[in-house]
């Protein structure tokens, strides 16, 4: 892959729209850096500042689907300005190994963090559907085990705990225990 070229890649990987603006591409390179911007400021407009609100929204089963659709279309977005940069340069060969190899590179560049943005959403919506969703298993509800009423407290395997009885303030242990 040309040195010129594989700048412009780069560029595009960080910046959809810089490669096609350094190949002379103006008007496809600001098309796509006004789509980034946009995309950049709706993101900035919908996420509140407060982080609290914001995990808040982050864990809502259809906010998780709907930030799921928007990685993978801004995924695509990015690695179509990428392959489109290259595709339009004059590459003698897009299929020449060098070529072929810098290309593969740069998409999986370009996709890793929007796989890690997938990875962290299904996961969170898969918990949030075991935990708190309609086909979530009911847990069992035991009853207290029955506690005999004596100066000292049994653990549940018999063992006395370490610490000593508590003690009312008027002297008499167990005083609150006493029915």
């Amino acid at each position: 892959m040309p040195f010129r070229i594989a700048i412009a890649a780069t560029l595009s990987v960080l910046l959809p729209g810089l490669g096609h603006l350094l190949v002379g591409e103006r008007k496809k390179g600001f098309i796509l850096l006004g789509i980034t911007m946009a995309s950049l400021l709706v993101a900035v407009a919908i996420i509140p500042h407060d982080p609290f609100a914001a995990l808040a929204m982050f864990t809502q089963p259809r906010n998780l689907a709907a930030v799921f659709v928007a990685d993978i279309a801004f995924l695509l977005f990015r690695c179509y300005a990428v392959i489109d940069v290259v595709r339009h340069s004059r590459v003698r060969s897009l299929r020449a190994p060098g070529v072929v190899i810098g290309l593969s590179l740069l998409l999986a560049i370009t996709a890793a963090p929007h796989a890690a943005v997938a990875y962290y959403d299904l996961v969170t919506y898969q918990f949030l559907e075991e935990v708190f969703g309609d086909n979530a298993e009911p847990r069992p509800v035991v009853a207290p085990a029955q506690v005999e009423l004596t100066r000292e407290v049994r653990l549940a395997d018999g063992v006395a705990p370490a610490a000593p009885p508590v003690v009312a303030p008027d002297g008499d242990s167990n005083a609150s225990n006493n029915p």
